[in-house]
């Protein structure tokens, strides 16, 4: 991982909730309490002292939903800040912090190894890649998780799935933000990918999904085979 990496995500880890707020409302937080409500109701056939992955969750506001969810579950949480992680660790009580491995890693290269999990959870996350590294980054995540284990997606509606004036509003958007993360931090990609590619393309069953009032956000739920 690179400092110029770790350091642009640091600079985001102050603003990142006020912002959120400012542009987004409560969408997001909404579309992560429904996130640990889907971890919690499909969490099946998985073992119950393997770790569930939390990759990308930022400022801890995922994972303290998903502890509460998943009671006497471990959590791997990663993220690319190490400013991230530290306002993640403030957020939960001393006893979550002890179900809880922290991991400052930039995927797909930089991630240890991990497996095997029983869920994954990605929250506008798999948003950072184009659909390449995309492609590379589900390999690396999918090869740790059970046979039937669970992967739950998170991210923005893709404008196409959309119509009218909530496509418009969608692609505004999402330009918008990637415009201003092209600025401060390294990623490359340059709009949203088709998120749901690699687990179709893989034979994975869509077991779950939910999509905020207006569109703006969207949960898939995949059972890997096996």
């Amino acid at each position: 991982m690179t400092a110029s990496a770790r350091d642009a995500w640091d600079r985001w880890a102050p603003v990142y909730l006020p912002l959120e707020r400012l542009l987004l409302g409560r969408t997001l937080e909404r579309t992560r309490t429904q996130v640990a409500a889907l971890a919690a109701g499909e969490r099946g056939s998985g073992s119950a002292s393997a770790p569930w992955l939390v990759v990308g969750d930022g400022d801890g506001r995922g994972i303290a939903r998903l502890l509460g969810a998943l009671p006497g579950s471990p959590l791997i949480s990663v993220d690319v800040s190490g400013a991230m992680l530290q306002r993640a660790r403030r957020r939960i009580t001393r006893e979550e912090r002890d179900r809880t491995r922290w991991v400052q890693a930039r995927l797909p290269q930089g991630l240890p190894e991990f497996g095997p999990v029983a869920g994954i959870v990605t929250t506008f996350f798999l948003d950072c890649f184009n659909q390449e590294e995309l492609a590379r980054v589900w390999r690396r995540l999918a090869t740790g998780l059970e046979p039937g284990g669970l992967w739950i997606v998170a991210d923005f509606t893709h404008p196409l799935s959309l119509e009218g004036w909530r496509r418009l509003r969608q692609g505004t958007l999402l330009a918008l933000l990637y415009q201003a993360f092209r600025w401060t931090t390294p990623i490359q990609a340059r709009r949203l990918p088709c998120l749901d590619q690699p687990f179709t393309g893989a034979s994975w069953r869509r077991t779950g999904a939910w999509r905020s009032p207006g569109g703006l956000t969207t949960i898939s739920v995949w059972r890997k085979p096996g």
